[in-house]
């Protein structure tokens, strides 16, 4: 195992929510040399340094190149992932059993959140002396569990169950027993802090079963959040190991947060977050407004998404020519109606960069008649205007709570994203 899949490892473990991958992110560019900018302070920015900039669940780092920017290479992943959110008047109780109303956030696989051990995580806003302050919680101290109903009592339709799931009835996860009425989930954040005051929430459920290698050689990867933090952390190390930078190219990466629910937020990808940074970086710069608009026609986005993998068990989901397997590369993911952002010119470009450093590539493009999930990819393309790329590992189980992804796969993304924060 290389010391990149340890890492990643260790990153998904370390980042049960969008706010704790920040975090993880941020330190790990801290100890790289980057220095953090906050939104509502001045900034002091010099050629040849490097920065990062933290919103909420969303962070972006660059690298300020030694002469005035004339094009920047983006890698824009998310930190987010299909879930199931604690509403804010969740609590109440069934005979002797306490229990949470939740709503699904994105969309997750229903099915595979039944009877597993779910902790609570996200982040919390309580009144400390007057002051409102944040805290991340990760309370697997306490676990839940949403129970299934035993396949004898499920309603048959010509004689098979039916697995329908209604989201606000059979989602409710079990917190425990008692005999009276209380306010559980202050009982549980309260063994992490200490408060007086409650004002506000976003709490998750999250599973608790450790990430985990599957095959002989320890081929695959199983965990929670592959979708997207594998994407997050490749483009991360990509960040950190580029050596090389073009005197004139500004390096991006860019962690949106809510890719999940359509990006509409002010830390996702439709906010304008990436373009007032490009242009207070280009006024620190002495640019003019000439010289950032045709440094913005010159860039490129590489939107870092997780992409399917041939499944042998449903092959007629697929176009019968079009079948991206694990261990055969990172997916340039193709689509008509534009549901990713992919062009032929910067397909072009990345196609010769894999091919001058013998990285693994795949093109993919799903069934005529199933529509496809998006990314951030056209978004950005939108909002800013640039040529955009997407590109994801091969994936099984998405939006489940045990997803799979090759090991060599996610290498080789850490190394094509590399290569195309230093030469594109």
């Amino acid at each position: 195992m290389t010391d990149i899949i340890d890492d990643l490892a260790g990153f998904i473990e370390d980042s049960p929510s969008p706010w704790h991958a920040v975090e993880q992110i941020g330190n790990r560019l801290a100890h790289y040399g980057f220095t953090p900018l906050y939104e509502g302070e001045n900034w002091e920015i010099e050629h040849g340094e490097k920065y990062f900039v933290e919103r909420g669940g969303a962070l972006i780092a660059f690298s300020v190149p030694k002469e005035i920017p004339k094009k920047a290479v983006i890698v824009a992943s998310h930190t987010d992932s299909p879930c199931l959110k604690i509403k804010p008047h969740a609590e109440f109780r069934s005979h002797n059993m306490n229990l949470f109303r939740v709503e699904a956030y994105g969309g997750p696989t229903l099915s595979t959140w039944f009877d597993r051990d779910l902790a609570i995580t996200g982040q919390i806003f309580i009144e400390d002396e007057g002051e409102t302050t944040r805290h991340l919680i990760y309370a697997d101290d306490h676990l839940l569990t949403i129970p299934s109903l035993a396949i004898h009592l499920m309603e048959k339709k010509d004689g098979k169950p039916k697995q329908y799931v209604d989201k606000q009835e059979h989602l409710c996860p079990l917190i425990g027993l008692s005999s009276k009425e209380q306010n559980s989930l202050e009982k549980i954040l309260k063994t992490h802090v200490n408060y007086k005051t409650l004002l506000s929430h976003d709490l998750y459920l999250v599973p608790t079963q450790p990430l985990s290698y599957i095959g002989y050689e320890d081929e695959l990867i199983s965990s929670y959040r592959l979708d997207n933090l594998s994407s997050a952390h490749a483009s991360l190390m990509a960040m950190l190991c580029a050596k090389k930078q073009k005197k004139d190219v500004m390096q991006i990466s860019v962690f949106w947060n809510n890719e999940e629910t359509g990006s509409a937020s002010n830390e996702g990808a439709l906010s304008p977050f990436l373009k007032d940074l490009l242009k207070r970086v280009s006024y620190l710069l002495k640019m003019n407004q000439e010289d950032f608009q045709k440094c913005k026609s010159q860039s490129v986005c590489l939107s870092v998404d997780v992409s399917h993998s041939f499944h042998p068990n449903f092959a007629k989901r697929y176009d019968s020519e079009d079948h991206p397997l694990f261990d055969s590369g990172p997916i340039f993911k193709h689509n008509a109606n534009l549901r990713y952002a992919t062009t032929a010119p910067l397909t072009a470009e990345m196609t010769k960069l894999c091919k001058k450093h013998k990285i693994p590539f795949q093109k993919s493009a799903g069934h005529s008649e199933v529509r496809c999930g998006s990314t951030v990819g056209p978004l950005t393309a939108m909002t800013m205007g640039i040529q955009t790329i997407d590109i994801g590992p091969p994936l099984l189980g998405m939006h489940s709570t045990r997803e799979l992804v090759s090991t060599k796969d996610h290498l080789s993304l850490c190394k094509m994203l590399r290569v195309a924060l230093e030469e594109l």
